[in-house]
């Protein structure tokens, strides 16, 4: 096994058990490697929007995304951090791309639907909400 494997399954053991610190500290170490997954972003992503860096967040997200423009985890994560932010449209755009990649990632569609449903488009959330069930027809 790589030193680039055992380091990634360690970050992913750590995150899994809590310990978002000690895995953060893994990812960090692994982003500039061109051969790490850009799943490590994405994770070191997910991690400072836990720890409440919302620019760190947005800064590593975009990093993944712009890695692999086809990233789900990238568009979805981003567009929360952009949520949390305000910018609705950011947001929304996001999203969009999280489902272009995937027309059937259901945190996708419910992140959009829930954009929707505020900026008062309900019908369209609700088209969303409808996908994103477990027995519809994407599924």
């Amino acid at each position: 096994m790589s030193d680039l494997n055992a380091a990634l399954i360690e970050a992913v053991q750590h995150q899994n058990a809590g310990r978002l610190s000690e895995a953060a500290a893994i990812y960090q170490r692994l982003i500039d490697d061109p051969a790490a997954p850009v799943g490590a972003l994405v994770n070191l992503g997910r991690i400072r929007i836990e720890f409440g860096d919302l620019p760190g967040a947005m800064a590593v997200l975009q990093q993944a995304i712009s890695r692999d423009p086809g990233s789900v985890g990238a568009y979805n994560n981003l567009g929360v951090v952009l949520q949390a932010l305000g910018q609705a449209s950011g947001a929304r755009a996001c999203f969009e791309g999280a489902l272009s990649a995937d027309p059937r990632d259901r945190e996708a569609l419910v992140n959009l639907g829930n954009i929707l449903t505020a900026g008062g488009e309900p019908d369209k959330a609700l088209d969303l909400f409808t996908r994103a069930l477990p027995g519809s027809e994407d599924w």
